[in-house]
This record gives C-alpha cells, structure tokens and sequence, in this order.
C-alpha cells in the first residue's frame, strides 16, 4: 500500500504541492512511494517532456530529486521527519525520458540524530541510473513546528 494513502487527510493536504511527491502538483513528480517490509520504500516514476535535460534525456536534476526524495521516504516511513544533510550522487547512465523508471532506498545507519541512507534510480530492467549516499538530519519538535510540520500545541518546551 502506498505511504501517502496511510497518511491523515491534514498530511495529505499539508505536502499536497510538494514538487515530488504532491498529489495537487500538477508540474510535479506524483511520485507514490510504498514501504516494503524490510524497510526500504520504492517508487515508480514515468518522465514527463517537460523534465528533459538533453533530447530524449532526463534532467539530472529530476533524478538528484527522486533520489532524495526516496531518502526522506525513508524517514517518514519510520514515523520521522528529516531535512538532507548531504547528498553524493554518483551517476551511472543518462536517464531515458520515454520509460519508466525506479526509485528505491534503504537505511544504512540510524544514529541519535542523523540517519544514512542508500538510494537508487533504475529502469524496469535493472540498469543502474544513478546512486546516492544521503544523511539525513532529523528535526527536533521546535523545528519540525518552525516548518509546519506539527502544530504549536504539539511541541512542548523542548528547545533543542
């Protein structure tokens, strides 16, 4: 079952214009991810024109955004909300923009306040477009209200 389907109706209209993942974008992503069983979450994305780079050719900065995207993925899926850190991206192939495309990623490392995750983007058949390394900083409760994320009554007097 996708991740976004399980989130409350206030989450749903809170990152409904999210680029990547924004149902009510209509010049983003969509993307829909789904949390496997062994924590990982995936996701399929279809190019669209209008996110060419060269001719026939995915922007490279449509794939560094699947990329982290899938990483945050990680994050939400657990329960957590989390701002990148760092992202190394190490591309393999030129994405094509008239197939399908993968989008995966795992957690690597869990520590008190950073998570590492492993992400990819493939086609259908397993050619390996680009890879990522990306840390991810989890928020306190003060920022995860400065951002919107949980209301004012939520956060107690917690100022780290």
């Amino acid at each position: 079952m996708s991740i976004r389907a399980t989130a409350s109706l206030e989450e749903q209209e809170r990152y409904g214009h999210c680029f990547a993942c924004g149902a009510a974008n209509d010049s983003g992503l969509n993307l829909e991810f789904e949390a496997l069983e062994n924590g990982s979450v995936t996701a399929l994305y279809v190019p669209r024109e209008m996110h060419q780079g060269w001719p026939n050719v995915l922007h490279g900065g449509i794939v560094a955004t699947l990329l982290d995207e899938a990483a945050a993925y990680v994050a939400y899926a657990r329960g957590q909300h989390a701002a990148t850190a760092r992202l190394n991206i190490r591309y393999s192939h030129a994405a094509p923009l008239d197939a399908p495309l993968r989008v995966t990623a795992a957690l690597v490392k869990d520590t008190r306040r950073m998570l590492t995750i492993e992400a990819r983007v493939t086609t259908l058949e397993d050619k390996k477009i680009a890879t990522a390394e990306a840390t991810l900083l989890l928020l306190t409760p003060k920022q995860e209200q400065e951002y919107g994320l949980i209301p004012l009554t939520d956060v107690t007097n917690n100022n780290s």
